[in-house]
């Protein structure tokens, strides 16, 4: 097995294709949007810090893995646990009825410690 037969997923090579196309083409704008503004305008508008750049390539190598993980779960284990976690998401959504806070007017999150979790997603 070679490394690139490790990076590109079994099965159909045009969906993998098409979110390689996606990411780099957020990473090209992301990085446009980070350059410093150079001109008349520098004073108006502070720009965009690198950081979101960054913070984008960590979450496109984390989507990657999670990619890959998710390209080798055999379809009959899919198929096997799709009634349990189709309940229990309708349990996350009963539940953010009941305990979600509202932000902003509207309950969407549940608080789980420093991460929140929207279970509409």
């Amino acid at each position: 097995m070679n490394l690139l037969s490790l990076l590109i997923p079994p099965g159909d090579r045009s969906v993998f294709l098409a979110w390689f196309l996606l990411c780099l083409g957020s990473l090209a704008v992301l990085w446009s949007v980070t350059e410093p503004i150079v001109g008349p305008y520098e004073q108006l508008d502070p720009g965009v810090a690198k950081g979101v750049f960054v913070k984008q390539v960590i979450w496109l190598i984390v989507s990657l893995g999670g990619l890959l993980l998710a390209s080798r779960i055999p379809l009959r284990y899919l198929d096997n646990i799709a009634i349990p976690v189709y309940a229990f998401s309708i349990l996350l959504l009963v539940l953010l009825l009941l305990v979600g806070p509202k932000i902003g007017g509207a309950q969407r999150w549940l608080p789980l410690g420093p991460l929140r979790l929207q279970p509409s997603e």
